[in-house]
């Protein structure tokens, strides 16, 4: 429980620079995408299903506080499926240093900002220029490099500081092998 509190936390102070501060770090009309940043983090540090629910948390989150006319969910899809992937190339990724972490918060930005786009062009709410978006998927994959060491370090911290726990989750009455109202024998 601790953990989730403390990654709410990460997430709400992520969520604050990016509201207040955001707009005035943009260089060249572009700023950083902090909430994918916070995404591939976790799903580095914590594998594929923490990579999705935070992914569906922080994207739900951005479209109910978006002021984008678009369809509610578009998001949190984005950044479910962002989270994911990163999470499962985690296996391949444990051992990797700083620049490692750096690649893979660029990869995951110019995946999460293209799928962003195509969402759009899917859903007719954007209109499609596939140079634009290429434009903006670089220059915000280099902005999150840039910032991909805070944000890992960040993550980190709480990973190492509030550890998993596996918990048992106990066996369901209609699990294989048992028979409702019946008496097993020693």
């Amino acid at each position: 429980m601790a953990r989730v509190v403390a990654l709410t936390a990460v997430g709400f102070t992520a969520l604050l620079i990016t509201t207040v501060i955001g707009p005035s770090l943009a260089v060249a009309g572009y700023r950083p995408d902090l909430m994918t940043l916070l995404v591939v983090a976790v799903a580095f540090y914590d594998g594929s299903a923490s990579g999705a629910r935070a992914g569906f948390a922080v994207g739900l989150i951005g479209d109910l506080l978006s002021t984008a006319s678009g369809p509610v969910g578009v998001g949190a899809l984005v950044l479910l499926l962002v989270g994911y992937g990163v999470g499962s190339l985690r296996p391949y990724l444990s051992g990797t240093a700083m620049v490692g972490q750096i690649a893979v918060a660029a990869g995951g930005t110019v995946v999460a900002v293209l799928g962003y786009g195509f969402a759009g062009l899917l859903l007719d709410v954007s209109p499609a220029d596939p140079a634009l978006a290429l434009e903006t998927a670089l220059a915000v994959a280099l902005y999150n490099a840039l910032l991909a060491p805070f944000g890992f370090h960040a993550v980190g911290w709480v990973s190492h500081k509030f550890p998993r726990t596996a918990t048992a989750v106990p066996a369901s009455p209609w699990s294989p092998g048992r028979v409702s109202g019946q008496q097993t024998r020693p």
